[in-house]
């Protein structure tokens, strides 16, 4: 029932579907207390994938947990399969720790979402199954140490982290490109045998059977990531840009700060043309590296038009956000380039009402980022509104021809400057501030407003993109697998006994093969089982060795039912020698598939004079 729900889901994306099919899971679970318990682990796994669907990320990450633990006491149970079940606790521990990144990613927690990248490229790393997916978590740990970095206005630490996410995308890159080529050179090396295999069912069976295709989900996430590389490029790349054109700015290079702006602008631009489905998360970095652009070339030329385009673009911007957080703060930002174009035209008219709308227009920004306690930003839009407070009370002084009501507006100008001026020292704008005290002292000494504004009023470069915009989250990677458990599947484990022997001494395998899966697996034959330089002596009684193959008379396997295979073998050549026999089987659907188990290396030496007289003395006794 609940697989029903789940493609009801994908076809309607309705979340009550989602949750009708994790009801059904925890009633399967309820009924399965006794175990087994990798089935308890599996039906955790499908709670926590669809949590992850339903952005659930805490909840799903606890589920993960206790998928984790119900695959390490079924390793506890079954001794023999210890490995196999130990290896996908640590797997579920390592999609847990991904839900919690995830989580922290959403809360703006950048560096507790770094922690946890890092765990999970630890947990990969000590796999044997996953190792190749390290570098990639190493890489998202460094994505989000450079956004934990942008945020506190440390662009350097930050440019420096972004390089280092690229080396690592691109480390991993390879790493994921060689786990594929194995793949396929695994399925090419097996594929004559499932041919032939197929043949002679089809012989058997006129219905005929099917070829299995291994690890298909696996494969499938896997040509995914590989794509997303060039996305999550260009996307440090293009933060790097913006990063560079922020240190610009706060060094007061506005011009050359609206030509990095340009380039991030061309960079997500790209993106948006080369890959369709960045479109939702690059949209708006692509509008605000615009705006930005728009915004340091406008107070470059002081230009309104400028300032006017800017404010449109952070509009188009607020329209796509979900957050409310950064609603306030884009909005924000639109009130901030209103101001600027009305202080903008108000130099250029110097009409009054230009000069109101300046004002009510740093007070509205102020306040803005004062609600999401974006203080930094709330004092500059308020030293800007002093400035230009300041500035109304000299033309009202200049026109006052009453001596004392002069001399009153001229003093509250040099208040507001005096106040304008330490605002801005206060959030670290030394050059702003020493131009407002030189213009205060013209005031003092001439009483006049001839001076121009726009040398003065600025764009706050203390606002960080990251501040305006979430970052993307990891939207490829997913916890893929489970559905090899839903057919008949195959594992084994080998013991190789006397593996350094000589030639002539007896050499015995034992094989257990076991099916890990739901349904029934029908074992069909083991290939690759003998390598030239030794001899069968002995095989399981229902068996028959045919041309090197052992055939295994289509013995049947219900789920969790074990098979011991023992086989002796005489070495007659003097070697080292790697056995990789493959457990050929077919699932209820008819569908043919294979296992490769690994066996010890088998080293066979030669009988030397020692052994022999030894050998001799041995017989005479």
């Amino acid at each position: 029932m609940s697989w029903i729900m789940t493609h009801l889901y994908d076809a309607t994306k309705k979340n009550e579907y989602l949750r009708n099919a994790i009801n059904i899971w925890q009633k399967d679970i309820s009924r399965l207390e006794a175990g087994p318990y990798n089935r308890v682990a599996e039906l955790h796994w499908n709670i926590a994938k669809a949590q992850d669907q339903l952005n659930e990320h805490v909840d799903s990450s606890v589920n993960f947990n206790k998928a984790s633990l119900f695959f390490l006491k079924e390793a506890e149970k079954k001794p023999s399969m210890a490995a196999f079940y130990r290896e996908y606790s640590r797997y579920m521990e390592a999609w847990a720790e991904f839900e919690k990144a995830k989580q922290a990613h959403i809360e703006k927690n950048y560096m507790e979402a770094k922690d946890h990248y890092q765990a999970i490229a630890s947990i990969f790393e000590s796999t044997a199954r996953w190792s190749y997916l390290t570098p990639n978590y190493q890489a998202w740990a460094s994505l989000e140490e450079a956004e934990a970095y942008s945020i506190k206005e440390n662009p350097v630490d930050a440019i420096r982290l972004f390089n280092g996410a690229i080396e690592l995308f691109e480390a991993s890159r390879a790493s994921v490109q060689t786990k594929l080529d194995l793949i396929d050179e695994y399925e090419r090396e097996n594929g004559d045998i499932i041919k032939r295999i197929n043949a002679q069912l089809k012989e058997e069976e006129p219905s005929g059977s099917n070829p299995a295709a291994k690890d298909v989900e696996e494969k499938e996430n896997l040509n995914r990531i590989l794509k997303s590389y060039a996305v999550r490029r260009e996307y440090c790349q293009g933060r790097i840009a913006l990063e560079e054109a922020a240190v610009m700015k706060k060094r007061g290079e506005i011009r050359e700060s609206s030509r990095k702006y340009g380039e991030a602008a061309r960079i997500f631009s790209h993106m948006l043309s080369s890959y369709e489905d960045a479109l939702t998360e690059i949209q708006p970095f692509y509008c605000i590296s615009q705006a930005w652009q728009y915004l340091t070339q406008a107070e470059a030329e002081a230009s309104p038009e400028k300032f006017g385009e800017a404010t449109k673009l952070f509009e188009n911007v607020k329209e796509s956000c979900s957050d409310e957080k950064t609603k306030k703060i884009i909005q924000g930002h639109t009130f901030f380039c209103k101001a600027l174009e009305s202080g903008s035209r108000f130099d250029d008219t110097r009409d009054l009402k230009h000069l109101s709308e300046a004002i009510e227009n740093f007070e509205n920004a102020a306040n803005q980022y004062q609600r999401v306690n974006f203080l930094e930003a709330s004092e500059h839009a308020k030293a800007n509104q002093r400035l230009f407070e300041a500035y109304g009370y000299m033309v009202k002084a200049s026109k006052e021809m009453e001596p004392q009501s002069k001399a009153a507006y001229y003093s509250m100008a040099e208040k507001l400057f005096e106040n304008a001026a330490g605002a801005l020292r206060d959030s670290g704008y030394h050059d702003k501030s020493d131009e407002i005290n030189l213009m205060l002292g013209r005031v003092r000494k001439e009483r006049e407003v001839a001076v121009s504004l726009s040398s003065i009023y600025s764009v706050p470069s203390i606002i960080s993109p990251s501040q305006t915009y979430p970052v993307p989250l990891p939207t490829v990677e997913s916890a893929v697998g489970l559905e090899k458990f839903e057919k008949a599947e195959i594992q084994a484990n080998s013991l190789v006994r006397n593996k350094q022997c000589r030639i002539g001494e007896q050499v015995e395998i034992d094989i257990e093969v076991v099916n890990v899966g739901k349904g029934k697996a029908t074992l069909l034959q083991i290939d690759h089982l003998l390598l030239d330089g030794f001899k069968v002596n002995k095989v399981p009684t229902w068996s028959r060795l045919e041309q090197g193959s052992l055939i295994l008379r289509n013995k049947a396997l219900k789920t969790q039912e074990i098979e011991d295979i023992a086989l002796t073998i005489t070495p007659y050549r003097k070697g080292e020698y790697s056995f990789r026999p493959l457990v050929v089987y077919k699932n209820d659907s008819g569908e043919v598939s294979y296992h490769m188990v690994s066996l010890d290396t088998i080293t066979v030496n030669e009988i030397g004079i020692s052994d022999w007289i030894r050998g001799s003395r041995e017989r005479k006794a």
